[in-house]
């Protein structure tokens, strides 16, 4: 029987160690063995450019991965980063500019922590990174990364029942995206788009929309940021399509929004899988309320193995919606099928 685990021991007696851990059972000390894992990262006493170019190129990876598989598995490791970053702007010493580039980079972290953290449901987490954001984005005078955070929380304003306060946000975006680039500038129209339709209001959607598209067109991938680079035509399909998702639900252009939707679906690259799974799951929905059940079982065999790889509230929430969406349909066999596969979908997995 081995007792609790100390450096020494280990230092000691590895090779002892290393026996039982291949050969035998160490599973009873895994918990000593990771309560002497001090973190071992330190800030360093200067910090340069490309200093901070390394830690906007992991932004750039932890948000790719965010994109990919959701913020349900990986926030705490993105929360980590934040909280070293931030170390750095607190503690470590820089050049005046560099002290920009720190800010903007703090601020980026915060971003797409905050958004992990919200795909996540943690809402009070993502609250403190996107405040966050905004105050190193307003330090660095960063107009983009600001645009980008406070349409994100526009995004989750809209999805959490209060398009009103989403339309509130996207006012101080529409301001600051005067100094930002046409793509971010689209996704501030398309996301206030969204917010009126969550509302009912057809016409400053559909106006919102057009706003979004002209915008897209103008925009020159050379010249945006690299952090944008996901927001592509699938994914203003996408936007535009679930814009209209509400208003297609009561009737009204739901051609236009399941075209949208298809083509998100049919465009999506493989490294955005969440975004798919949401364009599918809202494309799911409408075949399922028009009562074209057949599409929706077809819908659903796509949807289901993206939905269950990425780890999202969201995509869970939205798996939700087409159970209920299927239960006026009673006792019927295709709506019957296509509840029972998502109900399984919704089963957390015994490993």
């Amino acid at each position: 029987m081995i007792g609790p685990v100390t450096d020494h021991d280990l230092a000691e007696g590895l090779i002892r160690f290393a026996g039982a851990a291949v050969f035998g059972d160490l599973s009873a000390v895994a918990p000593d063995l990771m309560d002497g894992m001090a973190p071992t990262i330190t800030v360093p006493d200067r910090v340069s450019a490309q200093d901070v170019d390394y830690l906007d190129k992991t932004t750039d990876l932890m948000e790719r991965w965010d994109f990919r598989f959701g913020g349900g598995l990986s926030r705490n490791a993105v929360l980590g980063q934040l909280r070293h970053v931030h170390d750095i702007y607190r503690l470590a010493s820089y050049t005046p500019q560099v002290r920009t580039l720190v800010q903007s980079a703090l601020a980026r972290i915060s971003k797409v922590a905050g958004w992990m953290a919200f795909d996540a449901a943690d809402i009070a987490t993502a609250r403190r990174c996107w405040v966050l954001g905004l105050s190193m984005a307003a330090e660095a005078e960063d107009a983009l990364v600001t645009t980008s955070l406070l349409t994100d929380m526009a995004r989750a304003s809209i999805h959490t029942g209060d398009p009103t306060t989403g339309l509130s946000m996207l006012g101080m975006a529409t301001a600051s995206a005067t100094r930002a680039t046409p793509i971010l500038r689209t996704a501030v129209a398309v996301v206030t788009a969204r917010a009126h339709g969550a509302l009912g209001d057809r016409r400053d959607c559909l106006t919102a929309i057009d706003a979004a598209h002209a915008h897209f067109d103008r925009h020159d991938a050379q010249t945006e940021p690299s952090w944008m680079a996901f927001f592509d035509a699938a994914q203003l399909a996408g936007d535009a399509g679930q814009a209209l998702v509400p208003l297609a639900v009561t009737g009204v252009e739901h051609d236009r929004a399941v075209d949208l939707l298809s083509h998100a679906v049919t465009q999506h690259a493989p490294d955005a899988a969440r975004a798919s799974a949401l364009s599918l799951a809202q494309l799911t929905r409408l075949h399922i309320v028009v009562g074209d059940l057949p599409s929706a079982e077809q819908a659903t065999e796509t949807l289901l193995p993206t939905a269950t790889m990425v780890r999202s509230a969201r995509v869970r929430g939205n798996l939700r919606d087409l159970v209920d969406a299927t239960i006026p349909y009673g006792g019927d066999p295709v709506a019957g099928r296509v509840r029972h596969r998502v109900e399984q979908a919704l089963v957390p997995p015994l490993a």
